[in-house]
């Protein structure tokens, strides 16, 4: 019989919590930092409402779930083969991904999110199907495409514009850090690129890859982050400060910002993020893993790059 280890959230918020804290120093972070760096606390209720979503695996659900049906991966579910799309006995579904690259990137993308305390990555979990490593992915259901706010748009184009504030104004932040550190080109930044090099505007207002809205609570999701952890920080980095800039107009939720200067105050980051990992992980599974733990980056480098890029919004 084939299983799918699915992850315990409460269990790795908790691990990731007090990995990062005891690296926080004493004097309290918020000291260190201006009330005009954050959003204001109602946009931040607002954006963890739309989070809560109601239909992911929960801790107290069997850590092993069996599978019910398989089916090819497409374009619309998973990605192209050899992905794979499953059925499982819980009625839930998941996605399968293979090979050493893909499965790094999706592994670390999910724990820096919940390092940075972030719950709008699925969860993932290694697995093994037909003897094979995978990363197991859970699948969202009832989600619409995204398209970028015109407001970020005419920010990526270097218009200036005003812009009211709102709930997706707080997640489009958190995304950016997320993806800056997570080196990931597949979202915000291949968009600019692209327009970059043709000059076509309209291609900032198509679908936003790799994301999605819940139809029922309006929450963005953040998925497919294979290409995480890749080797993607040789894209041109002025890019993704482009980005960084236009997606959090020097705004941030104030928890990810903490939790970034605590991720910055550790020792050795990577190392951090990969003992949450190892931690969360089967042991056995792991060990397979452990061959291809290369990260193709400086990883703290591009943490203190974006710290500086905070501090210059704070004066």
């Amino acid at each position: 019989m084939i299983f799918i280890a699915v992850l315990s959230l409460v269990a790795i918020f908790f691990l990731t919590e007090q990995l990062v804290l005891r690296h926080v120093p004493n004097k309290r972070t918020e000291d260190l930092l201006s009330e005009k760096l954050f959003f204001n606390r109602s946009l931040e209720l607002e954006a963890e409402e739309r989070e809560a979503f109601s239909d992911i695996i929960e801790p107290e659900a069997l850590r092993a779930v069996s599978i019910k049906r398989i089916f090819a991966g497409s374009r619309e579910k998973c990605g192209n083969e050899p992905n794979k799309f499953v059925e499982l006995q819980n009625g839930k579904f998941a996605c399968l991904k293979f090979g050493a690259r893909k499965i790094r990137g999706e592994l670390f993308a999910f724990y820096l999110a919940r390092i940075l305390g972030l719950s709008n990555v699925p969860s993932v979990a290694l697995t093994e199907f037909e003897g094979r490593l995978a990363i197991a992915i859970q699948w969202i259901p009832n989600l619409t495409k995204v398209t970028l706010p015109k407001p970020i748009q005419m920010a990526l184009k270097q218009e200036e514009k005003s812009a009211s504030l709102t709930a997706d104004s707080v997640q489009y932040s958190d995304m950016a850090i997320f993806d800056f550190l997570s080196g990931n080109f597949d979202r915000v930044v291949g968009v600019l690129d692209a327009f970059r090099k043709t000059g076509n505007g309209n291609l900032l207002a198509e679908i936003l890859p790799n994301s999605a809205r819940a139809k029922d609570t309006n929450s963005i999701w953040l998925l497919d982050n294979e290409k995480s952890f890749n080797g993607e920080y040789l894209f041109p980095e002025a890019l993704s400060f482009e980005a960084l800039k236009a997606l959090t107009m020097c705004k941030f939720r104030r928890e990810t910002l903490l939790r970034l200067k605590a991720l910055k105050a550790t020792k050795d980051p990577r190392d951090l993020l990969i003992k949450v990992a190892k931690n969360s992980e089967d042991s056995r599974l792991w060990k397979r893993l452990e061959p291809n733990l290369i990260f193709e980056f400086d990883f703290m480098k591009r943490i203190q790059d974006l710290w500086t890029f905070v501090q210059q919004c704070q004066n």
